[in-house]
């Protein structure tokens, strides 16, 4: 399987869990997203001195941000690591399956139960 930004998404509850990969390096042992619905309470935003000003939600099936202060522009859960990672692109979706263990490039039967369905 191609490592792509849809199997990322795919893999990543629509991104959200990108967003709680990258806020957990910098606020270890902290809760750091809070769903309400399909919205998330402010959250720190570690590009912005630590402020709760990131507001997260979905939005047509992908995790997007918007800091109330503007300290970074608008934009989805790529965005958002790319900050972090300082990549993008395919070399951003690679990275993140490598650091999130998300195995897009494995077969794997609980992530994979579509495909395994089909081989009986």
């Amino acid at each position: 399987m191609e490592i792509s930004r849809e199997s990322v998404l795919e893999r990543t509850h629509y991104g959200l869990n990108i967003y709680a990969y990258v806020l957990r390096k910098y606020y270890p042992g902290e809760t750091v997203l809070s769903l309400a619905g399909r919205d998330c309470k402010p959250a720190k935003n570690p590009f912005n001195s630590s402020k709760a000003t990131l507001w997260i939600k979905i939005v047509e099936g992908l995790a997007t941000h918007v800091d109330t202060e503007r300290a970074i522009e608008n934009g989805d859960a790529f965005d958002f690591a790319a900050l972090h990672f300082k990549v993008q692109g395919q070399a951003l979706y690679n990275l993140l399956n490598e650091e999130m263990h998300l195995r897009i490039d494995t077969k794997h039967p609980f992530y994979d139960y579509k495909e395994f369905d089909k081989e009986k």
